[in-house]
């Protein structure tokens, strides 16, 4: 459900979708990168699901389900930092986002001893991709 949330508001998540000829992706006016306040609360709130989810899991699961999870995650950081012109703190879904990584960074998982190597070794290579981001951004916020 969190999946279907996150690219009805932002197509450009799904790369079957954003490769779509002649899919017109209408960009409203309002805050936060085109997106009305209340798709900005829908993004938000959607992450903050997707960030619960691994309290769901075993250890074991909570490895597999994080991979989607940091994807939709950067992919929203992207999405709404390169195209935004507020400054990044009043941005919800971004600031969504920053809470969401640090409550996954500092969730028992990563210090598990099932699966803490791998949760770690996962968080990292998120930050590597965000890194990553900021150095290829042709935004001057990131």
């Amino acid at each position: 459900m969190c999946l279907c949330v996150l690219v009805r508001q932002l197509p450009q998540l799904s790369p079957t979708l954003a490769s779509t000829p002649g899919l017109a992706l209408v960009v409203q006016k309002g805050t936060n990168c085109g997106l009305t306040e209340e798709s900005a609360t829908l993004i938000s709130k959607a992450l903050f699901i997707l960030c619960d989810l691994p309290s769901l899991c075993s250890p074991k699961g909570s490895t597999i389900i994080l991979p989607s999870i940091m994807y939709l995650m950067t992919g929203v950081l992207k999405e709404t930092a390169t195209q935004t012109g507020d400054l990044i703190f009043e941005n919800q879904p971004i600031s969504t986002v920053l809470n969401c990584l640090q409550s996954l960074n500092s969730s028992y998982f990563a210090i598990n001893s099932i699966c803490g190597s791998k949760w770690i070794e996962l968080l990292q290579s998120t930050l590597a991709r965000i890194l990553d981001l900021c150095k290829t951004s042709k935004s001057s916020i990131i």
